[in-house]
């Protein structure tokens, strides 16, 4: 699903919050061999590394096999822009909640861009707190040689957890990051917690 070619149009790019998206649907990014979910795969490899560091040959593989491929760029001050919208539900003897919500990635060669808007729900409880957050991960070529795939940068945005009764909390995110970029996927969450118990949405995505 990846085609390495210029330089710029090797910045393939991947959402995989537990899904792989092709075209414009929703579908299960691999079968587990040891019965981990795809997010709980992707989490292993991005908490296995420090930014800088190579990845297996495995975990390389795993990493370049689910990425996607951005559109053509006709210049390299062109922007790879990526629009995604996220959504995702969970529901416990406490609460019945959903997030929803977009992420914007804008790469390029060094500078890129983060943008997201979230916003988490809550159909059924009682909340006192809320928190949202979404972290990223992402790899490119790192070494002397330029040869190996590595981690090249990671961050996690968030509201923290921040009191309020309503039954619906929003956060705006916007976090430039400079990284030589090949792939990446994110992770949204929302969380809630009251005086009966909390809940975590962990949302999926799917590409504009």
């Amino acid at each position: 699903m990846f085609a390495k070619k210029s330089l710029l149009s090797a910045v393939a790019t991947a959402l995989l919050l537990g899904v792989s998206v092709t075209g414009g649907g929703m579908s299960p990014v691999f079968a587990s061999s040891v019965q981990q979910s795809p997010q709980q795969i992707m989490r292993l490899i991005g908490d296995k590394y420090q930014v800088g560091e190579v990845l297996s040959d495995k975990d390389a593989e795993l990493v370049k096999k689910y990425a996607f491929e951005p559109n053509h760029v006709k210049t390299l001050a062109d922007a790879q822009p990526d629009n995604w919208t996220v959504t995702g539900s969970d529901s416990n003897t406490a609460f019945n909640a959903f997030i929803s919500g977009t992420v914007y990635v804008g790469l390029n060669l060094w500078e890129n861009n983060f943008r997201a808007d979230l916003t988490t729900y809550v159909k059924k409880g009682t909340p006192t707190h809320y928190q949202n957050s979404i972290q990223l991960d992402a790899y490119g070529l790192v070494g002397a040689g330029g040869t190996k795939i590595g981690k090249t940068a990671e961050f996690e945005v968030s509201s923290g957890w921040t009191p309020s009764s309503k039954l619906q909390y929003s956060s705006t995110f916007d976090q430039p990051f400079n990284a030589s970029v090949a792939y990446y996927y994110i992770t949204p969450k929302g969380a809630v917690k009251g005086a009966t118990g909390s809940i975590e949405i962990v949302g999926v995505g799917k590409k504009k």
